[in-house]
């Protein structure tokens, strides 16, 4: 069976092929011996190239350059190429001188001076081409925006219309894309050929160039095996993306009152768009999978078997907050700006997204509530009260039978008429809630605006309730104070007393 010939390459360069083996080293042993003496050949100190030459010795031609052996020649080597051993060994003579007098010549001065300049004009010139790739597309991409794009027929937001802006941005993406790719290319091509002009990176260019073409082959068939999936993603991520932005649309006029479906209200829409595209998104995802490069390899399908367990044990929680905030959402059960309670805490509500509401409590301290919490109990909004016929604000005293009611009733009118923010309509009302043993329990009910002024109305309705019961002269009972007093004083305040505590 033939051995088949093994390359010698020197400086990246093919010279000739070895055809045998010889003593005991294989072929491949054998030229990696060559180009081993070559290297050590090229490395004489010597005022030129150092000379070639064949030598006969018995059953062989030996080839030195200089002091160094380089190689033997049998007639092995010349006999499939219908040569004789002298004739091949005078061929390799000329081939070897001829490389070693290029090797000289490279490394002197003269020639690492043209190889630097050139290689710089190498660089120049793949940023000129650079330059000119992406001006051109820059001048297509605005010939489009200027010319083509306006004068596409229909009104803005009609279907037409928004099907070419998709394109347009589309056709903008790939032209960043090719300005991109068109860089690294030019990039490598530029670092190939300055490294393939100096002898001591020669071979690494080679390599480099060897590789390039490996990958630049194999990617171009997988591109063109793929352009037919590559065109079903491009199709139906381009229908998505008009639909997401019909969505947006149709969902910004709900919003904004434009357009009004009944039993839908405003402020659904932006919550409803988020819906609306997180869903077309998943279906999008499901649709457009099966046509993912490697889609059906074991290990993309591991990858999303173990995200989707990841997601599945990690957002428990975030789920029920994100489900939470969508009942609040179209329960309509509070806005930014209300003031509620929820559980033990009321205050105004200042933000909520997808997760949580934050609120600031009556003494200035801002608390965050996670969305489920605050679905698991009750909450009381003051606010929508206040857009109608206003909140209802109350207080209860107890006053003995002594002081006719009527008395009572009028005191706490004046008492509310006093007090600032509260409404004259509706009218302030008393309610006699209960008759105990030794007094009447009296609730004054009054109407305010301001849900956020609350506790500083209430404060002031207490204050008012004080001055005009002590200025008629009327206690106001406490089943406590009346068990321990003497009843030899009033309680009363005296005109002009003051109270130190």
């Amino acid at each position: 069976m033939a051995t088949p010939p093994i390359p010698v390459s020197f400086r990246g360069t093919r010279l000739f092929d070895v055809r045998g083996p010889i003593g005991t080293l294989s072929t491949t042993e054998r030229a990696a011996a060559i180009e081993t003496r070559l290297m050590l050949a090229a490395g004489q100190r010597g005022a030129g190239p150092p000379a070639v030459r064949a030598q006969r010795r018995t059953g062989v031609i030996e080839i030195f350059a200089g002091e160094q052996f380089v190689m033997s020649v049998t007639p092995a080597d010349a006999a499939p190429l219908g040569r004789t051993a002298e004739q091949r060994a005078a061929d390799l003579v000329q081939v070897i001188s001829g490389a070693l007098e290029r090797e000289f010549v490279e490394r002197s001065t003269a020639g690492l001076v043209r190889a630097a300049l050139l290689s710089v004009l190498g660089c120049l010139a793949a940023w000129a081409t650079w330059l000119a790739i992406h001006f051109a597309l820059r001048w297509l991409e605005g010939l489009w925006r200027r010319r083509v794009a306006p004068a596409v027929p229909g009104e803005t937001g009609s279907a037409l219309r928004m099907f070419s802006e998709q394109l347009g941005d589309v056709l903008a993406a790939l032209a960043r894309g090719a300005r991109v790719l068109s860089g690294l290319v030019l990039v490598v091509f530029a670092v190939g050929y300055a490294l393939s002009l100096f002898p001591w990176t020669r071979d690494v260019a080679a390599t480099l160039d060897t590789e390039i073409r490996a990958t630049v082959r194999g990617g171009l068939r997988a591109i063109v095996e793929y352009l037919p999936n590559l065109f079903y993603i491009a199709v139906l991520a381009l229908v998505f993306r008009v639909l997401v932005r019909f969505a947006r649309l149709f969902f910004e006029r709900v919003a904004s009152g434009q357009l009004r479906i009944e039993g839908f209200h405003a402020e659904w829409g932006a919550p409803t768009f988020q819906i609306v595209r997180v869903l077309l998104v998943a279906f999008a995802i499901a649709v457009i999978f099966p046509y993912m490069p490697a889609s059906d390899s074991r290990a993309f399908q591991g990858v999303t078997v173990l995200l989707g367990v990841v997601v599945s044990f990690g957002s428990a929680s975030a789920v029920a907050n994100l489900i939470g905030g969508l009942v609040l959402t179209y329960m309509r059960a509070l806005a930014v700006g209300d003031r509620v309670r929820i559980g033990d805490a009321e205050g105004d509500i200042v933000g909520r997204d997808a997760f949580v509401v934050r609120m600031r409590t009556v003494k200035n301290v801002e608390i965050t509530i996670p969305n489920a919490t605050v679905l698991s109990g009750p909450i009381v909004n003051f606010s929508p009260a206040t857009r109608e016929s206003g909140v209802l604000l109350y207080t209860r005293v107890t006053i003995g039978y002594d002081v006719p009611w009527r008395q009572v009733h009028e005191l706490l009118f004046e008492a509310a008429r006093r007090t600032p923010r509260v409404l004259a309509e509706p009218a302030p009302f008393v309610l006699q809630t209960a008759l105990d043993d030794s007094y009447v329990h009296y609730e004054l009910n009054v109407h305010i605006r301001e849900a956020s002024l609350m506790s500083r109305i209430l404060s002031d309705l207490h204050a008012n309730v004080q001055d005009v019961f002590a200025a008629a002269g009327v206690e106001i009972m406490s089943p406590v104070y009346e068990a321990h007093r003497d009843g030899g004083g009033s309680t009363v305040p005296r005109a002009g007393a003051r109270t130190v505590g």
